[in-house]
């Protein structure tokens, strides 16, 4: 108060909005958004680096078979509990199908696409040269698994708006997409 002048308040400011989930609303106001990355392992190892340091710079909780622990379940049971407990999957889908939980039809990774809510999916761009005897399933059931892998990369671009990436692109459509 100086003499003579009231004081002028400020306006009052809005609250700031919580940044906003893929599907347009906004997460539940005490957790961290979490995401679980979703990929075969051997082809992606550095890949899936990549996209956990987009996640962190976005601000999100990054969850990968990378940090899991010691458990009492059955591999492929832990891991579809962590991706339904992530607010969102983002998955990195490459040269290989992977590998084939015992009495399953369908590989871990689209077990994975399965069970999560919300998903955002990554294809790497078929026009990239690839080496077979490097990028490709191994073992007998290889070629069986290229078409299984081609039929998961079909559904996926049916069932929604996948993008396709490059070894330059994949950080910056992940933290764009985020």
């Amino acid at each position: 108060l100086t003499m003579g002048k009231k004081k002028q308040r400020e306006p009052a400011r809005p609250p700031q909005p919580s940044a906003p989930s893929p599907s347009g609303t906004h997460p539940p106001g005490d957790h961290p958004y979490k995401v679980f990355v979703s990929s075969t392992f051997l082809d992606n190892e550095e890949r899936r680096k990549v996209v956990e340091r987009a996640i962190h710079q976005a601000g999100m909780v990054w969850v990968g078979m990378e940090c899991f622990a010691a458990d009492t379940r059955l591999t492929v049971e832990a891991c579809l509990d962590h991706v339904r407990q992530a607010d969102l999957l983002v998955g990195i889908i490459a040269w290989r199908y992977g590998w084939i939980p015992d009495g399953a039809k369908l590989s871990i990774t689209e077990l994975e696409y399965n069970a999560a809510s919300q998903r955002l999916m990554f294809l790497i761009n078929p026009r990239l040269p690839v080496i077979q005897d490097k990028d490709y399933d191994q073992g007998p059931d290889r070629w069986e698994k290229q078409a299984k892998l081609q039929a998961f990369k079909d559904r996926v671009s049916r069932e929604q708006m996948a993008v396709m990436f490059d070894e330059i692109s994949l950080g910056q459509s992940v933290l764009h997409s985020l």
